[in-house]
């Protein structure tokens, strides 16, 4: 046991390394050691690794990390590694050895296993119910999700509501984006044509390449449709529209703005990429999108490989739904 004492000598927090084989399910089954592990909070990291580590046991073992204090942001969690393929078995199949033999390949093969973090666009005003179905759906599907109407945006005391939000942007792994008949709040009162949070989300999403996949609400496609149809085909028309009055349908036209952005209005067609941008009417609607986006796990995690490891084809501009 390592342990790590305060500078009075009392003991601060500790470590308990336990190897564990099938045969663990039985004693704990016995003992109820499997309950008290669970319920005291001591499980660190659970270390899978590969078969025949122990003598006439082929099944593959693990080893199970215990802290008897875990920093806050650790507390009630519990971090899985898949370290099967780094257990290398020699000629004899009694004589296996883990290749993991520093803290840094141990922190490798973490990254590795690391969840996938979505961040959700800070769009909150009349879709609440439907951010804490999205809420549950991605994690319940394995994902770490940053939602501002969760609490759950990495913030810094040193840094605006808006410089969290992009940092955020900047650091997550894929984007969700949400644009709906409300342009959003965080604009100053005393600069007016100053762009919300959602739409800055939104342009540095597409600016970095992010991996995206965005909702539009039915009122934001009718209304963006509508304009187009009648000569007002461009953000620099539809501003000349004077006479706009603020009401629930839309309360300002620069969330149009947003959704042609989104679809990336203004090259051919055939040369869009990445601008899918689902309709919605209802909560149902949403979630039904995000579910079968974002339920394949795996699939997800090849396609960012795949797709994105050396940066993204998509163009900066220029798409339709």
């Amino acid at each position: 046991m390592d342990t790590a004492p305060t500078g009075g000598g009392a003991l601060r927090t500790s470590y308990l390394p336990l190897p564990f084989h099938h045969r663990i399910r039985s004693l704990a089954r016995c003992t109820g050691t499997k309950l008290r592990f669970r319920r005291g909070d001591l499980i660190e990291c659970v270390l899978g690794l590969g078969p025949n580590l122990f003598y006439n046991s082929p099944m593959e073992a693990c080893v199970v990390v215990c802290r008897t204090q875990k920093p806050k942001a650790r507390r009630g969690k519990i971090l899985f590694i898949n370290g099967c393929s780094h257990v290398m078995v020699g000629k004899l199949a009694q004589s296996p050895r883990i290749v993991a033999t520093s803290t840094h390949h141990l922190c490798e093969m973490s990254k590795a296993n690391a969840k996938l973090t979505v961040l959700v666009s800070s769009t909150v005003y009349g879709i609440e119910e439907l951010l804490d179905r999205v809420y549950v759906l991605l994690t319940a599907y394995g994902y770490d999700v940053w939602m501002s109407h969760k609490g759950t945006v990495p913030v810094r005391s040193d840094r605006t509501a808006f410089e969290n939000c992009l940092a955020a942007v900047e650091k997550c792994d894929l984007f969700l984006g949400i644009i709906t008949p409300h342009y959003g709040t965080g604009q100053d009162k005393k600069k007016p044509d100053e762009l919300s949070i959602t739409h800055q989300e939104v342009q540095l999403a597409i600016k970095l390449k992010k991996p995206r996949w965005l909702l539009a609400h039915d009122h934001v496609v009718f209304a963006w449709s509508l304009l187009k149809n009648i000569g007002h085909d461009s953000k620099k028309k539809r501003h000349e529209l004077t006479n706009f009055k603020k009401s629930p349908i839309l309360d300002d036209l620069r969330v149009l703005d947003v959704y042609e952005e989104a679809i990336i209005d203004g090259i051919p067609l055939s040369e869009r990429n990445g601008n899918w941008v689902q309709k919605f009417r209802s909560t149902e609607d949403g979630s039904l999108f995000v579910g079968a986006q974002f339920f394949r796990y795996q699939e997800v995690e090849q396609f960012i490989k795949e797709n994105f490891e050396s940066g993204s084809p998509l163009p900066k501009e220029g798409g339709e739904a």
